[in-house]
């Protein structure tokens, strides 16, 4: 698609805004609602079975209403295309927030905790686990507020192996920021959200991933062998209450992790007095 082009007589483009592991990502006006959207169009060559399971999860996550989450308007198809109609935001990701900022200050990354948090459990609530949370995925508007995008996409987007159990597959997830159920290709649940989660913050506290290694596949085996180094050890600025924070949401064991959103932004609201 060109800038100028138009969808189904309905969606002007206005505008190429980048790529990801669904497709291309455009800028459009959406000339019945009157106001711009983002057209997500998928790449070619999805199953009948993964699309159908796509279209179920996108309608799930309609259902999620928070101020924090990007509005999914509809799933549409137009011939051989296939696209996702959403809320389009001024502002930038937190990936580029990061590139400006570098380390955030430790108050401002336990807001921008916080909002993640608090948009996590509305969608964990109709029963929708984001699965690629990532500072790519994390908006900062305009006015320093956050919107967590792509909810229901990685999860429409998943496969399930002979024994039922969920694979991820290569466009599911980002490795850098996958929980170590999600590397093993296990059955996930919200506490994988709240370990991508713990990995961000991380970054944003210590200007750092908290596991480095030579290559991918390395560093995925260390999130499967080894504990984190406190982010204090980076960033002397943070407190001890903070770093157990962390460590907690980036436990292995799934099980010593914390359970839900509740939890965390107990401990959240706590540290932010």
């Amino acid at each position: 698609l060109e800038p100028g082009a138009t969808v189904m007589g309905r969606f002007r483009v206005d505008a190429a805004l980048g790529e990801g592991g669904m497709g291309k990502v455009f800028r459009a006006w959406d000339e019945e609602l009157e106001e711009q959207v983002v057209l997500k169009i998928m790449k070619p060559g999805f199953s009948d079975d993964i699309l159908r399971r796509f279209k179920r999860e996108i309608r799930l996550a309609r259902k999620i209403t928070h101020p924090g989450v990007v509005r999914i308007f509809d799933f549409w198809e137009a011939g051989q295309l296939k696209f996702v109609t959403m809320e389009y935001l001024e502002g930038t990701d937190l990936r580029e927030e990061k590139k400006k900022r570098g380390i955030f200050p430790v108050p401002v990354a336990l807001r921008v905790a916080s909002e993640i948090v608090e948009a996590l459990g509305a969608a964990h609530e109709v029963g929708v686990v984001h699965r690629d949370i990532k500072p790519h995925n994390v908006a900062m508007l305009p006015t320093g507020k956050i919107k967590v995008l792509d909810f229901g996409i990685a999860q429409g987007l998943e496969s399930q192996g002979p024994d039922g159990m969920t694979t991820t597959t290569s466009i599911i997830g980002t490795p850098e920021y996958m929980s170590p159920e999600q590397i093993m290709g296990e059955k996930l649940d919200i506490r994988t959200d709240i370990y991508s989660t713990g990995v961000l913050v991380y970054e944003l506290l210590a200007g750092e991933l908290p596991f480095h290694g030579p290559d991918r596949v390395q560093s995925a085996r260390l999130r499967l062998t080894a504990e984190p180094s406190p982010p204090s050890a980076l960033n002397p600025r943070i407190r001890p209450e903070v770093d157990t924070l962390v460590l907690r949401m980036l436990k292995r064991d799934r099980g010593e992790r914390y359970s839900s959103t509740q939890s965390v932004l107990a401990d959240l609201r706590r540290l932010r007095g």
